[in-house]
């Protein structure tokens, strides 16, 4: 059996689940996830998929998908004014912010056609907003 590095180590392991408990209860939210259970780091960053090196991260961003969020996270301050209830406008900002789908789905009770469905309006709107010359 192979030695488990020092991160991997049962006493590190509580120490920083005490810790972060402690920042948690202060407002503190890493942008690191933690698999508890085994130690493991799940997503390097929280919403941002999992990069394992700076070469994934620039495999996988472009201009294009940095908009699609940009306009999300803006579409959700101006929905609540177009009659939109509480759980659409957080739906579509948690998903500019960088959370999954199904994460998005499971927490506000949306099936996948509906909150795609929303999206797909929003950035329509959203696009036709950014092209729209007054």
């Amino acid at each position: 059996m192979a030695k488990k590095e020092w991160y991997q180590q049962p006493a590190f392991l509580k120490e920083r689940r005490r810790w972060y408990k402690k920042l948690e209860k202060e407002g503190f939210q890493d942008a690191e996830v933690v698999d508890w259970k085994s130690g493991e780091e799940g997503n390097l960053l929280r919403g941002y998929g999992s990069y394992g090196s700076i070469k994934d991260y620039q495999r996988n961003w472009s201009p294009d998908k940095e908009r699609y969020f940009t306009y999300l996270r803006q579409r959700s301050w101006d929905m609540k004014e177009e009659g939109y209830t509480d759980d659409e406008c957080e739906a579509v900002r948690l998903v500019g912010e960088g959370e999954t789908l199904k994460f998005v789905g499971k927490l506000l009770g949306f099936s996948r056609a509906k909150l795609k469905n929303l999206l797909d309006v929003q950035i329509r709107k959203a696009a036709w907003e950014d092209t729209d010359d007054d």
